[in-house]
């Protein structure tokens, strides 16, 4: 990925998650060429379109099936794509979009910081 806003905004969001202890991953996409000793190698990384960040933020608290109140974790899936500010998806990134949102887990496009702090009030 080229030094560009968008590398920037998505080293704060990691900094931002590991500071709220939110485990946090960064998926690379696509395939890595390379070559060593005259041998090239091919090494295929997550599907394109996969979300930039994997992160799994959990709450302690919440109300039991009956009602009571309790302490539990719940830890929530969450895929974060991460854009600059005109930066837009594109229908790979949408079609990863829907099949994770229709397993349940839930996806935002983030721009700052702060659009992950909103999303883990």
């Amino acid at each position: 990925m080229k030094k560009t806003g968008e590398a920037a905004v998505q080293k704060a969001i990691l900094q931002y998650l590991a500071a709220r202890h939110v485990f946090a991953i960064r998926v690379n996409s696509g395939t890595h060429f390379s070559e060593s000793n005259g041998k090239r190698y091919v090494t295929r990384l997550a599907a394109p379109g996969t979300a930039d960040i994997l992160a799994l933020p959990s709450q302690w608290r919440g109300v039991d099936d009956k009602g009571t109140w309790c302490e539990f974790r719940e830890i929530k899936v969450l895929w974060l794509e991460v854009k600059s500010a005109t930066g837009k998806q594109s229908d790979l990134q949408k079609s990863f979009q829907a099949q994770v949102e229709a397993e349940g887990h839930r996806y935002a496009v983030c721009r700052s910081v702060q659009d992950v702090e909103d999303l883990l009030k």
